[in-house]
């Protein structure tokens, strides 16, 4: 009430003589909290909004993957995946971090030889197969910094029973 009192008393004195009032006269509409109960806790599932959550982020984009050998990468737009994935929905973006990284580990295995289906093998056999082949490396890495970061999201999502709040909103 306290603003309602300020504005009729400055338009009582002051006002009427310096501005000149036209008719239709605007509404402001001033609320808390209290009228909007759902938007404080409102929450997007999407792989950039959860990084930025459960993560710190830089202002850079950069971001501390293992806290204890403090490996750092960053979140920009030269990473082809970060623009790739960043507005997708986080279990969307998990399984499709796996295809993509078997489809990889499937076709260099197939240059390579092997004889075991992705379906067999581990995250390390797949890792060893491409860090064989020297093109796939680099490649690997990116994906290795994006399966850590949506399995840190997930971890985060399901240790702080964030389904539960999908149900509330």
């Amino acid at each position: 009430m306290k603003l309602n009192d300020f504005l009729n008393r400055f338009y009582t004195t002051q006002a009427r003589e310096k501005i000149k009032l036209r008719e239709p006269k605007g509404t402001l509409l001033i609320c808390d909290r209290s009228f909007d109960l759902l938007s404080p806790v409102l929450h997007d599932y999407y792989y950039q909004q959860l990084v930025y959550e459960f993560k710190e982020v830089g202002d850079e984009g950069e971001v501390t993957l293992e806290e204890g050998r403090h490996k750092m990468a960053f979140l920009n737009d030269q990473d082809d995946l970060w623009v790739r994935f960043r507005n997708r929905h986080i279990a969307d973006v998990h399984a499709r971090i796996n295809q993509e990284v078997s489809s990889v580990v499937a076709e260099s295995k197939r240059k390579m030889g092997s004889g075991k289906s992705t379906e067999d093998m581990s995250l390390t056999d797949m890792a060893e197969v491409i860090r064989s082949n020297p093109k796939y490396d680099e490649m690997m890495k990116k994906y290795h910094i994006h399966m850590e970061l949506t399995n840190k999201c997930i971890t985060e999502f399901t240790q702080f029973n964030l389904r539960k709040l999908i149900v509330l909103e």
